[in-house]
């Protein structure tokens, strides 16, 4: 009778846990989440022509030229000025007849 009752025990525990488990659901996929997108500027790198450089190299010449020959054209007007101012002292100074 022992056994029996053992029998009986170990067979209503199976039972129960076989019944007590339950069936797990299947997990739907989960779709990836859309690429975000970032705008990205173009990048553009600038470079001189080769035949740019020697033109503005001559440009600064002729730039300074002219300011050289400016300078001269001022300073022969200031001797001119200079002169004339001279020259009306001279004619105040001189005696009138």
């Amino acid at each position: 009778m022992k056994k029996t009752v053992l029998l009986a025990t170990l067979l209503a525990a199976f039972a129960l846990t076989a019944c007590g488990k339950k069936e797990e659901m299947p997990v739907a996929p989960v779709e990836p989440a859309a690429p975000v997108v970032v705008p990205v500027a173009p990048v553009v790198i600038l470079t001189p022509e080769p035949a740019a450089a020697p033109s503005t190299v001559d440009a600064a010449k002729e730039a300074g030229a002219a300011a050289d020959s400016a300078a001269t054209s001022a300073d022969a007007a200031k001797m001119e000025a200079d002169k004339a101012a001279e020259a009306a002292k001279a004619a105040a100074a001189a005696p009138k007849q």
